[in-house]
């Protein structure tokens, strides 16, 4: 093996105990990739199974052209075909098989595409150092030590975090959500020393603090639904406390999301209110984030609930 290969039992057994790849053998999966050659499992799927956590959303990256993949399989999407991306559904999976590629020319938002035989060449446009992991025959494929960050619950940006951040605004919630889902809880902190302890000296503070009008680029659904998974975490009262340090509840809300007193609210209702008591109550002058945030939340969650947040 060279040096960006790593076997998962030595990874198990030095690393991750409780990592878990074994779910991956399922007939249903397995089906669909061994319809496919030169290709490997990336991201999520990757991270999470070093971790132990099982996910069914599947995203693959392959040498193959995604003309080439659809010739494979008959009840597919191709909406992101010409991102290289095909999406096949086998319940309980959710399958993304996406061609290796470079993005270029990059505006915040929108990108254009080069298809790459590379697999380095495609973990070079990645976000984050755990969501550029690539598996395939028991082997983790490492080229920037996602492997050493994972483990030490560090999340760091593949590069240059100017330039991954410029590539896609959206990227700063990523760099949130992806914070709180891996810091480590420090027990019984006050409110008031949220910033101190876990914020204050956070590596990119001064990279987002530079970058955040780019997140004018962004379409306020994807905002909102970064927002709306960091509002879900357990570790919440970290992720509010920096949308408000970086001003992205400002730009959202017109104000900061009050978190006070927060230390019993458990509850989505709950958690909800946070964003809901801050904004102009129904049916009149609803700000675009509430309507959007509405719109959202619908999918997975009754109207009427949602409706008696409001006093």
């Amino acid at each position: 093996m060279n040096k960006y290969e790593f076997n998962i039992n030595e990874l198990k057994l030095k690393y991750f105990p409780n990592l878990d790849f074994e779910y991956l053998k399922c007939p249903k999966l397995l089906k669909v990739i061994n319809k496919l050659h030169d290709w490997r499992f990336v991201g999520g799927i990757v991270r999470d199974g070093l971790l132990g956590i099982k996910t069914y959303d599947v995203d693959i990256s392959t040498t193959m052209l995604p003309e080439e993949v659809e010739k494979q399989f008959n009840n597919i999407c191709n909406i992101g075909k010409r991102f290289g991306t095909i999406m096949i559904f086998s319940y309980p999976w959710t399958i993304e098989i996406t061609t290796n590629r470079k993005d270029i020319n990059r505006d915040g938002r929108h990108t254009d595409v080069i298809f790459t035989n590379n697999f380095i060449e495609d973990s070079d446009r990645r976000d984050f150092t755990i969501n550029g992991l690539y598996l395939y025959n028991d082997i983790i494929y490492d080229y920037h030590n996602g492997i050493i960050d994972l483990y030490n619950n560090k999340l760091h940006f593949i590069g240059n975090a100017t330039l991954r951040i410029q590539e896609d605004y959206l990227r700063i919630l990523r760099y949130i959500r992806f914070l709180i889902r891996y810091i480590q809880p420090l027990g019984n902190i006050d409110i008031k020393d949220i910033y101190k302890v876990y914020i204050e000296n956070l590596e990119y503070n001064s990279t987002i603090m530079n970058n955040i009008n780019g997140l004018t680029n962004v379409s306020i659904e994807r905002i909102l639904m970064e927002v709306n998974k960091i509002v879900m975490h357990n570790n919440y009262l970290i992720g509010i406390t920096m949308l408000n340090y970086y001003g992205i509840s400002e730009y959202i809300f017109i104000n900061k999301l009050d978190i006070h007193p927060l230390d019993q609210f458990n509850t989505l209702e709950e958690r909800l209110s946070i964003i809901f008591n801050k904004v102009p109550k129904p049916p009149k002058q609803l700000g675009k984030g509430t309507t959007y945030l509405l719109q959202i939340l619908n999918m997975e969650f009754n109207l009427i609930t949602l409706c008696k947040l409001w006093h």
